[in-house]
Order: structure tokens, then sequence, then C-alpha cells
């Protein structure tokens, strides 16, 4: 599979936080459980991009500051 940008220069809303993993106070990315939150503020074209490359491939995000 060859890597592709689904949505270049967004902007990161939020990360949110406090997510419980099975005993109720870990966070899942502390207990190695794939899949995290990203809010992300983009345009209707970007958002059915990165939609449709979720539910067909997997998605990752790379946040340059």
């Amino acid at each position: 599979a060859v890597a592709a940008v689904v949505a270049a220069g967004v902007r990161v809303v939020a990360i949110p936080s406090g997510t419980s993993g099975p005993n109720g106070t870990a966070d899942t990315q502390d207990l190695g459980i794939e899949g995290a939150l990203v809010v992300l503020a983009t345009t209707p074209a970007q958002a059915r991009a990165l939609a449709q490359a979720q539910v067909s491939t997997r998605l990752s995000a790379v946040v340059v500051s």
C-alpha cells in the first residue's frame, strides 16, 4: 500500500484526554489500545476524504508544530 495525504494544513482543535481503560482509570494510549480521537477543523471536502480514508484503510495522523 502507498501512503497518501488526505488532508494537509488543517488545524487541530482538540485532542480529548481522560478516556478510561477497562479499569476506569487509565488512558487508552497508556494501555496500548489503538485509536484516539483528534478533532480537526477541516473543509467539507477534507472531512469527506478523512471519513472515506477512515473506513477503507488505516488512518494515521502526523502533527507538525
